[in-house]
């Protein structure tokens, strides 16, 4: 197994990338490691309007927590995925 400066050096590679996160928790950790690029969902922006502003994007994370809430919320942000052809980067 790798350890753990290893796990974040390869992170932190993909720290150019766009992603869509949960919450602002996950949003502040992730900048505090150098992404600047984090897209936020919330109970305000509706998870269609974001997706949709992102139309032309290409290679997209989606890092959502893996609990069902998380994993329901990640196949509904796909399926706008795939109405506005953005692809997921499940790097």
């Amino acid at each position: 197994m790798r350890d753990k400066a290893e796990l974040l050096a390869e992170f932190i590679k993909f720290s150019d990338e766009l992603a869509i996160v949960e919450g602002r928790k996950d949003k502040v950790a992730l900048e505090s490691l150098g992404f600047s690029r984090v897209i936020q969902l919330g109970r305000n922006n509706s998870i269609h309007e974001i997706v949709e502003s992102l139309q032309g994007k290409k290679n997209v994370a989606i890092l959502t927590d893996l609990d069902k809430e998380g994993k329901a919320l990640r196949k509904r942000i796909l399926q706008y995925f795939n109405m506005y052809g953005i692809q997921e980067n499940k790097e």
